[in-house]
């Protein structure tokens, strides 16, 4: 067999086999086979009887990836084969298979992420549970594992404060929400944990610390005085209270939260002045 025969040959099986690959809906492989195909038609000269035959050949598999509904977002709109242009087919099939490729690639990245959170959010489900049924060692070990798995940063960090706050075991949460501070002291949410936490142990000194780097990095604003005065509330600071609520009152007049803690000092004013 001369070389122009083995080519003629293997032409029409690699059409053959990427035909086959297309009918099964398999088009990654069907267009490989046929791009195989279209780089040695292009290597060799044909004439005569196989050359049409395998030009038929072209213009039936290029038909059959028109038809496969799954390929429509990334054939061409000028895709189809006309003779002659050969080159210009085989780099839309290539350019085809890419696009495919990388979407695939995205795909599975991202099916990656999901299964990764999923997994995450089951081992923070599993230690909350254990912290319920009052099993501290084995929710420390959980908490150990998400750091190993996850990576010790301030998101990981935060959920786990938030799993030990959720579970009332205040200190445990203040010693991870630090931790998610120092690696990222822009989040508002690490310092409300911090400072409820705090509040919960009832160290208010250190809240009120908290609080004003709070506002030294995020500027006034009128939840954190909202926070501060319920604070100085609990903290038995009626007069702290007042003056912070009214700073919050300032930023946001329409605030309710705000406007019930001053009625409840008032209330407490009224109650006090007719006690004495």
């Amino acid at each position: 067999m001369n070389s122009n025969s083995q080519a003629i040959r293997e032409i029409k099986d690699n059409l053959g086999r990427g035909k086959s690959y297309l009918n099964k809906q398999e088009p990654l492989k069907g267009i490989s086979s046929i791009c195989e195909a279209l780089k040695l038609y292009m290597q060799n000269k044909l004439f005569g009887k196989d050359k049409i035959e395998i030009e038929y050949l072209i213009v039936e598999v290029v038909q059959i990836i028109c038809q496969i509904q799954i390929l429509q977002s990334y054939i061409p709109s000028d895709f189809e084969y006309t003779r002659g242009q050969e080159k210009k087919l085989y780099n839309d099939l290539v350019g085809i298979i890419r696009c495919v490729a990388e979407n695939l690639q995205k795909e599975s990245s991202e099916n990656q992420e999901q299964d990764l959170e999923v997994q995450k959010n089951k081992l923070l489900e599993k230690m909350q549970s254990q912290l319920m049924s009052g099993k501290k060692m084995h929710a420390s070990s959980h908490a150990k594992k998400l750091l190993e798995e996850y990576g010790d940063t301030a998101d990981m960090y935060s959920h786990i404060a938030n799993t030990y706050y959720q579970a009332n075991m205040y200190r445990e949460a203040l010693t991870y929400i630090k931790k998610a501070l120092n690696k990222d002291p822009n989040n508002i949410k690490s310092y409300r944990t911090a400072i409820n936490s705090l509040r919960k142990l009832k160290e208010y000194e250190k809240a009120e610390n908290i609080f004003q780097q709070a506002l030294k990095k995020f500027g006034e604003h009128p939840n954190i005085y909202m926070n501060m005065a319920r604070m100085y509330w609990e903290w038995e600071k009626p007069e702290e209270a007042q003056s912070t609520a009214e700073k919050a009152v300032a930023l946001d007049p329409d605030n309710q939260e705000v406007q019930q803690v001053l009625s409840e000092i008032k209330q407490w004013r009224e109650s006090k002045s007719q006690k004495d």
